[in-house]
């Protein structure tokens, strides 16, 4: 199966709106009394709004498009076909911050068909930053096109990187990580940041940001592995194309 720019364009329209409204909600409930539950350590948490968005995209999606799959952070698999395209959901990327009381977190929505994103919907509610991008027709910040920075002095970039990438040196470069591995990926699609990796994140993490920054000009490829799957857990680096080189050293050699 392939999209025509046609109905990629149309199911944009529709995912946009799904994710600014998703958005709406969960600001609504920001600075407020948010109960948690701790997954796997005492920063991997997950909050009633985190279930209860994913639940709402869930049947919103189900709705208007009965024949696609889908993949969310809390509930995994669902409507689920073998070959069939399905949509990759994180209500709340940035939990953590969104249960501090941090304004940093975001909501992401991708559709994914052939371990590929074809379209990509990110949202940011408290700055109101809609990033989406579709396959083949570039990326856009609130309706306008944006593009990776034209960075090319490693000394002048600002990346972020999680702390243990910095083990023997850090680079002259600026550090600035947000929380939300979403927002990171989008801010060097927008040329705010120039570089950006992890070690290792799920598809939920990185397969719509990962679009928008591609269709920003920006380069795109995993570390570990020959190719970047959308379908599963993969270490991504995210970089303008000018300090890709020497992004990718500084990482690998910190990497050891």
């Amino acid at each position: 199966m392939t999209f025509t720019s046609t109905e990629l364009k149309s199911i944009l329209v529709t995912i946009s709106s799904l994710a600014v409204e998703v958005g709406a909600r969960a600001a609504t409930q920001f600075n407020t009394s948010v109960d948690t539950c701790q997954k796997t350590s005492p920063h991997d948490l997950v909050t009633k709004f985190d279930k209860e968005g994913e639940e709402y995209i869930y049947k919103k999606l189900l709705a208007h498009y009965p024949d696609y799959g889908f993949l969310g952070e809390e509930g995994g698999y669902r409507n689920f076909k073998e070959g069939t395209p399905f949509w990759v959901v994180d209500p709340i990327d940035g939990t953590l911050n969104f249960a501090r009381g941090m304004p940093a977190f975001s909501v992401s929505i991708a559709l994914v068909h052939h371990k590929k994103s074809y379209l990509g919907v990110c949202y940011i509610p408290i700055s109101k930053e809609l990033f989406s991008a579709a396959d083949g027709l570039g990326a856009t910040l609130n309706g306008r096109p944006i593009q990776a920075s034209s960075t090319k002095d490693f000394d002048h970039c600002i990346l972020a990187v999680p702390p243990n990438q910095l083990r023997n040196k850090t680079p002259k470069a600026a550090i600035r990580r947000s929380g939300s591995s979403v927002i990171d990926i989008c801010y060097v699609a927008k040329g705010a940041t120039d570089g950006f990796y992890d070690s290792l994140l799920n598809p939920w993490d990185f397969a719509a940001s990962s679009l928008v920054a591609k269709e920003a000009g920006a380069e795109i490829f995993s570390l570990k592995s020959e190719s970047l799957d959308m379908n599963k857990k993969s270490d991504i680096l995210v970089s303008n194309k000018y300090i890709s080189d020497t992004f990718t050293k500084w990482i690998s050699t910190e990497k050891g």
